[in-house]
């Protein structure tokens, strides 16, 4: 017995070298190995320490005869290198460099023996004359290739006429690739397994191979009988660590017999066969994965169409009604009840509006736009806005802006999201103090400015810890701040998603404990003054007077549209189908057509189809499509029908009666009389 370890000898240099190294007592019993060859063979110290080394070996005669005389040299002294075939503990065959070395007990006495082992098979195959198949293996050719490459490669080495590699599950026997020449057996292809020698193959944990037929006492077997193959080697084919099937090379003529490097060269085969199909597999199930994502998105995108048609609906009234309600007159009361409606409204419908956008943006749908826009006038509506509510808590709201253009291009609504978003959590966190908007502009580009926005408070501050989870949907600095403040955790991680889909970002500046200061930056292209101007002038001279057709299905929103028209002078019929709408415009000329896209039976979009094709005297006249979706794709739609604008529901007067102008002062299909046109009543 070997009374001390070597590994007390020789310290860390043994478990740090690269190669296997194993130490065995005079009975060939493993005493220690080292982390490399634990790797290599794939055991745990545990399963492997107190085995004879015959475990190693993938032929037992190897460990009786080579490895006994090999032990016997190293006892001798002999170190010189030798190749050996090992097994690892999962069966796989591999070829090893060993060199053996003795071990004393500081005298003469031999009481050991320690053993260094390389894995050179790729070198021992390409001695063999296998170099095409390892190439072909370290390829990045698709798996589907070299699957067709192997067995071609295979039938080629073998000097076989057939190559299948199959799948088997039960008695069912399946051709998965197949190389055959004459044509005769084709991928898909079903089998008995008995008809084949698969079962035998499948019994065989090493390849099983006969070189003829007759000669070796395989002729009453069915597949010499029915098939009459003479020659055959074949092995079993490991996927995901089990065995699924096989693949086999065979042939009609008999062959010379089978020889040892052949044997190692099926391995190698069936072995790369395994490795491929569990690529294809994982691929299939990648593919899988990514068609039922999209399945589910597109799911979502569905669910939230409905949620939100059916939530803008009620919103539309609720929303439609208090900003109709305010054009009359009303007692102090009467106004402070309206602004809890509309305050309560316009909350839900920037919770509703976030949660679409949110599902816009990780479907990869957010678009934005590029429109000229005056940032001076964008800036100090929005601190007028939400002064008078910075006021109602005591707190002074102060903008301040730097060297700002008169006009540049960008996307005023995503812009207003982002800043309304800062600028009220500003609000909702602050409980004295003040709150500072500084607006800076610098040209930064021959045909580009670029514009640092930050909002600074005197609140809480932001925890360090929290200071990037703030930009996390849902998530807010503790579980409490929703309770007390509200809200969903949305706007952040929504507008610094916007902000980068502008090609800037929206970051937490640091900071001590107390306040937060919130600094995006966003570039912005030049624009004409003149274009700024233009924009602002449409939707500030609605024309009044108009005939217009209004299509709605729902009792409320006509009612709603109507309160809202009527402030216009707006002359109004209303239709409740498509079919009566159509019908309605073969006799009556109109202005304006505003038309529901969510009609029953003949939808809104169908409607104006055949009105534009009908060449009635409202074939050319503007349409207006409203719908509670908000999706590009639907503005296209519209567009595409033969609408000449959109507005989304909830009806937001503004936005409506921009639509509106913006259509009829570009005639729509055709150009109504000048005297509508300039706003004057008819």
């Amino acid at each position: 017995m070997m009374k001390q370890k070597f590994s007390d000898y020789a310290g860390e240099m043994f478990d740090r070298l690269p190669d296997a190294i194993a130490v065995a007592d005079q009975q060939r019993i493993i005493q220690e190995v080292n982390p490399a060859f634990l790797e290599l063979f794939r055991y745990s110290e545990e399963e492997i320490v107190g085995q004879s080394t015959a475990v190693l070996y993938a032929d037992p005669e190897d460990f009786n005869q080579q490895g006994q005389s090999r032990f016997n040299a190293a006892a001798s002294a002999d170190s010189s290198e030798y190749i050996m075939r090992y097994q690892t503990a999962d069966g796989v065959v591999f070829h090893g460099a060993t060199i053996g070395v003795p071990l004393t007990n500081g005298g003469d006495k031999h009481v050991g023996f320690m053993g260094s082992i390389r894995d050179v098979t790729d070198r021992v195959l390409r001695q063999q004359g296998m170099s095409a198949i390892l190439e072909l293996a370290a390829s990045a050719s698709d798996p589907d290739y070299k699957l067709r490459e192997l067995l071609r490669l295979g039938c080629e080495h073998f000097g076989l006429d057939l190559g299948i590699i199959s799948a088997v599950d039960g008695d069912r026997y399946e051709v998965l690739r197949v190389f055959d020449p004459t044509g005769e057996i084709q991928a898909g292809q079903v089998f008995a397994v008995g008809e084949s020698f698969t079962r035998d193959v499948l019994n065989s944990a090493a390849p099983l191979a006969f070189h003829d037929a007759p000669e070796t006492g395989a002729v009453q077997h069915p597949c010499y009988q029915n098939a009459g193959i003479s020659g055959f080697i074949g092995a079993r084919v490991v996927r995901g660590g089990k065995v699924t099937g096989t693949i086999s090379f065979s042939s009609a003529k008999p062959q010379q017999p089978f020889t040892h490097s052949d044997f190692d060269i099926m391995r190698l085969i069936a072995g790369k066969v395994g490795h491929e199909l569990d690529r294809l597999d994982h691929e299939e199930a990648l593919e899988t994965s990514r068609d039922q994502a999209l399945k589910a998105d597109k799911v979502k995108s569905e669910f939230l169409a409905v949620v939100s048609h059916e939530l803008r609906t009620p919103m539309n009234a609720i929303l439609g009604a208090t900003q109709a309600l305010r054009t009359s007159e009303l007692d102090d009361w009467q106004a402070q009840q309206l602004d809890m409606i509309g305050e309560g409204g316009g909350m839900l419908l920037t919770l509703l509006n976030d949660l679409l956008d949110l599902s816009k943006i990780e479907a990869g749908k957010m678009t934005i736009e590029v429109i000229p826009l005056d940032p001076s006038d964008l800036l100090e509506k929005a601190q007028k806005l939400w002064d008078a509510r910075a006021r109602d808590k005591g707190l002074s709201l102060h903008l301040s802006i730097h060297n700002a253009p008169d006009a540049v291009m960008g996307d005023p609504t995503r812009l207003r999201q982002i800043l309304f978003n800062l600028i009220s959590n500003a609000v909702k966190f602050t409980s004295e103090g003040e709150i500072a908007i500084r607006a800076d502009f610098e040209e930064s580009a021959a045909e580009e400015w670029r514009m640092t926005l930050s909002v600074t408070d005197s609140g809480p501050g932001v925890p360090a810890e929290a200071r990037e989870r703030i930009f996390e949907a849902f998530e807010q600095t503790d579980h409490s701040i929703s309770r007390k403040y509200g809200g969903t955790g949305l706007g952040l991680p929504i507008s610094r998603k916007l902000a980068q889909a502008m090609d800037g970002d929206l970051v937490l500046a640091d900071g001590g404990e107390q306040g937060a200061t919130f600094t995006l930056t966003v570039p912005l292209r030049r624009a004409r003054l003149e274009e700024a101007e233009t924009k602002e002038t449409l939707q500030s001279n609605t024309p009044r007077g108009l005939k217009v057709l209004v299509v709605e299905d729902v009792g409320i929103n006509h009612a709603i549209l109507e309160a809202l028209l009527r402030t216009l002078d707006y002359r109004i019929t209303q239709a409740w189908t498509g079919l009566e709408a159509l019908n309605l415009a073969e006799s009556q000329d109109f202005d304006l057509v505003l038309m529901d896209m969510g009609l029953p039976e003949l939808d809104g979009l169908e409607t104006t189809r055949r009105l534009r094709a009908s060449g009635g005297i409202n074939a050319d006249t503007p349409v207006v499509g409203l719908t509670a979706n908000t999706h590009d794709d639907d503005k296209k739609k519209c567009l595409n029908a033969g609408m000449d604008g959109y507005a989304v529901k909830p009806i937001d007067i503004r936005a409506l009666f921009a639509e509106i102008t913006r259509v009829v002062k570009a005639g729509g299909r055709r150009a109504i009389s000048a005297g509508q046109a300039n706003g004057e009543a008819s």
